[in-house]
């Protein structure tokens, strides 16, 4: 990083590594399988193992703020986006595909709630389907700023998702979507607020296919009004 941080002054943003850590961290060290007998017969001993991944995290963002702030070019992170401040993707929580919502609030919300408040923007990776369960609890909290919906094996196309993407929206969260096709983006674009999404396209393999898309989208926003679009 800090090597990065050097070479790349002016020239690329040096971001933060994938933090992924919370219950997914727990997870990968004693199993998937162990981890949920864990949460119904010996609960107490995971929420000291929450409490420490928690402070793990902001153990290795002070650290890596360190390196990466001082080069004075913002911060961005592996969903592609930017701040001038502070910016991280927070609960990468996979594990709660296989929980319900009372034990998220028993487990893992304390954990989300902390790691929102210790970084000044903040995006939760809400993954799959089965993740949804939490999105009430997610948008209760005022501190985070964004969620990053992605449908993973029920993908199922755009515009099968609009009504919960809505609901991200409403409830006054910025919107990131990862859409498969160039049409799925701009199937968002026309029935999503403009104003507070931001997409990621996969499939998208020249600079021309990109700017193209670009000016499909430039026209979305100016026939609904909404000229709020960057490059």
């Amino acid at each position: 990083m800090r090597r990065s941080v050097e070479r790349g002054k002016g020239k690329w943003i040096t971001g933060y590594p994938d933090l992924h850590s919370g219950i997914d961290a727990l997870s990968a060290i004693r199993r998937s399988d162990r981890l949920s007998m864990d949460l119904l017969l010996n609960p107490e001993p995971v929420r000291r193992a929450m409490r420490q991944m928690t402070q793990l995290f902001k153990d290795v963002v002070d650290e890596t703020s360190r390196i990466i702030l001082p080069a004075g070019q913002g911060t961005s992170n592996w969903t592609m986006g930017w701040s001038a401040q502070k910016f991280l993707c927070i609960g990468q929580n996979d594990f709660s595909c296989m929980i319900g919502p009372e034990m998220f609030r028993e487990f893992l919300l304390d954990d989300t709630l902390e790691t929102t408040h210790y970084v000044e923007r903040s995006l939760y990776h809400l993954d799959g389907p089965n993740a949804t369960q939490h999105l009430l609890t997610l948008c209760e909290i005022e501190r985070l700023n964004g969620i990053q919906w992605v449908p993973g094996d029920g993908y199922l196309g755009a515009a099968r998702w609009i009504p919960l993407m809505r609901k991200i929206q409403a409830a006054g969260k910025l919107l990131t979507m990862c859409p498969a096709t160039a049409e799925d983006a701009l199937i968002c674009c026309r029935e999503l607020d403009i104003r507070s999404l931001y997409l990621w396209v996969f499939d998208l393999k020249t600079s021309e296919e990109a700017e193209g898309l670009f000016k499909e989208i430039k026209k979305i926003c100016a026939a609904r009004r909404e000229p709020h679009v960057s490059t």
